[in-house]
């Protein structure tokens, strides 16, 4: 008799400990199940979705600021604050149109450093690269 069907025999003739396996594998088989919905949203993020991230060091980002700012209205953003006088688009997120096609935008803070950090991505419902060139070239002044 092998030790396969020792195991198997052992199984058979006790319930309480087929129950620990077989709890035991179920176990296990949801412990690899529970990544899969979150790997399936990743893949079709990165297989639909363009992103573009602009950060508060860079050049661009008050450019990008005030597009975003200027199409407020356009926007369906909550979150707001008064910066300089007026009303801003504060940190969080929206979504916009944007050439016919739909976007997310979100306006995050980080204060790790003496300084806070400040990101905006952006990502357009495209795999059209150009899209987001020219969404960049008419973020310019």
């Amino acid at each position: 008799m092998s030790l396969w069907d020792t195991a198997l025999a052992a199984l058979a003739s006790n319930q309480l400990l087929a129950g620990g396996v077989g709890t035991l594998a179920f176990g296990a088989l949801m412990y690899v199940l529970r990544a899969v919905p979150q790997t399936v949203l990743d893949f079709l993020g990165r297989t639909f979705w363009t992103k573009v991230f602009v950060e508060s060091l860079s050049n661009e980002y008050r450019d990008v600021d005030g597009y975003i700012e200027g199409k407020r209205l356009n926007f369906f953003s909550r979150s707001l604050e008064i910066k300089d006088g007026g009303l801003k688009t504060g940190f969080g997120g929206g979504w916009g149109v944007y050439d016919g096609k739909l976007f997310h935008y979100t306006k995050s803070k980080m204060t790790q450093g003496i300084a806070p950090f400040e990101t905006i991505t952006i990502s357009f419902f495209s795999r059209d690269r150009g899209l987001v060139e020219r969404f960049m070239q008419d973020c310019k002044p």
